[in-house]
């Protein structure tokens, strides 16, 4: 009898060392990458784009005035039109605090086209009446290491191995303030956000959703604190070149 429960032992112990050695040769990582891009849709065919990276201007700006607000079109979307819209429109919130803005518009992705440039942009002057327009991009990773991050279970017919991923989701968030006619840039800020998080293999894509939208609306929160410091500094500039 102790010898049978002996190589019952043995046997359970390969079953683990077999289930472990499995799962680290499944050693393997993912990568997602999602972005749109600003100076692609800006400047396309490689125009030059030095004079946009100059320090903020006012002249021939008149306040208060109307912005719009909008995400930086991209090829293939990694976030819904309604979660965009739920994005701009705290955004939209912040720049209606403050008085040099007379009223704040969201503008739908379809109005804006890839590459469209600054002729794009004096469309959409014409159709919404907005001198100012903020444009906001994004730069998101989601980093998947798959291996020995296990969960193990005894149970009656033996250890139940769970494989375990490690989710890491980097998010940035940017929005430049552009006057339309003058094509200058006004301000620009940022904003970043780090999720990390755990998922079984069964759930992982839904968590890597998750996660990714987790990881826009803190980046746009960070952008948006961020963004206060920069219009109560473009609004004191602008005070002071009043006469």
């Amino acid at each position: 009898m102790q010898g049978q429960f002996s190589g019952m032992l043995i046997v359970g112990w390969v079953v683990l060392l077999v289930a472990l050695g499995l799962c680290g040769c499944k050693m393997a990582e993912q990568k997602h990458h999602y972005r749109n891009s600003l100076i692609d849709y800006l400047y396309p065919n490689d125009q030059a784009h030095q004079e946009a990276a100059v320090a903020p201007a006012t002249a021939g700006v008149t306040l208060p005035a109307k912005v719009g607000i909008a995400f930086a079109p991209e090829v293939v979307a990694q976030i819904s039109e309604k979660d965009k819209l739920e994005l701009l429109k705290r955004i939209k919130d912040e720049f209606e605090t403050h008085p040099f803005i007379a009223a704040a518009e969201l503008i739908p992705s379809q109005h804006l086209s890839v590459s469209g440039g600054f002729a794009n942009l004096d469309k959409l002057r014409l159709m919404y009446g907005t001198d100012l327009i903020a444009l906001v991009s994004y730069d998101q990773m989601q980093h998947t290491d798959e291996g020995f991050k296990t969960i193990s279970y005894w149970t009656i017919v033996g250890m139940y191995v769970v494989e375990g991923e490690k989710n890491d989701t980097n998010t940035m968030m940017d929005l430049s303030l552009f006057h339309i006619p003058s094509r200058k840039m006004l301000l620009h800020a940022a904003g970043t956000s780090q999720v990390r998080e755990g998922a079984t293999i069964i759930n992982l894509s839904e968590q890597l959703r998750n996660d990714s939208l987790t990881g826009f609306s803190q980046a746009t929160d960070n952008l948006i604190g961020n963004l206060r410091g920069e219009l109560g500094k473009f609004q004191q500039t602008t005070a002071a070149a009043t006469p």
